[in-house]
């Protein structure tokens, strides 16, 4: 999506900027997917139990952001604002960047226990904690200081969320349901 919206620019423009999660992400499950495949692991499996590092790593991501001063929130005059820049300009700002790393930290801790107490679920867990960061984040990106470039996408990335986590609690309903008696 950031190459179709900034196709007119040259990677040294800084196209490439606002990547660092999506890139995270798919460059992840690549690796998984390769993992997986090599080392006779199901995928779903190897994802689920890989969920609360990704979602780690996705909230160290975000510490990197606040300190290299990108995605940064608004001004404002909140005491909850925090002193940051913008690679221009420091003053205080809604902490969008930390606000980020909290609820991904926040979901990994959610998802490391649900794969300890409960288990794996073939990449439900995987799927469902990144969907609910997905729709969580949706309320930070409006605190950004950069305007959102599309009024539909906000609303669609939602929904698309609500359905990954909809489906997900559906099809785990349905294995429960359909457990041999015993298991």
């Amino acid at each position: 999506m950031v190459v179709f919206l900034h196709r007119g620019r040259r990677p040294e423009e800084g196209w490439f900027v606002g990547w660092c999660i999506q890139g995270f992400v798919g460059g992840g499950v690549l690796a998984v997917g390769i993992a997986a495949v090599l080392g006779a692991i199901p995928a779903g499996i190897f994802l689920d139990a890989a969920a609360p590092g990704v979602l780690l790593g996705i909230a160290a991501g975000r510490i990197g952001c606040f300190l290299a001063g990108c995605c940064v929130g608004r001004p404002t005059q909140s005491r909850w604002g925090v002193w940051s820049s913008d690679r221009r300009l420091g003053m205080r700002r809604i902490p969008t960047q930390l606000m980020e790393a909290a609820l991904a930290a926040g979901l990994a801790v959610a998802a490391l226990v649900f794969v300890v107490r409960i288990g794996t679920a073939h990449g439900g867990v995987f799927a469902a904690s990144l969907a609910a960061y997905t729709l969580l984040r949706q309320g930070i990106l409006g605190l950004r200081a950069e305007p959102r470039l599309s009024s539909i996408g906000p609303p669609l990335t939602a929904a698309a969320a609500v359905g990954v986590i909809a489906a997900d609690i559906l099809v785990h309903a349905i294995g429960v349901l359909h457990l041999p008696a015993g298991a």
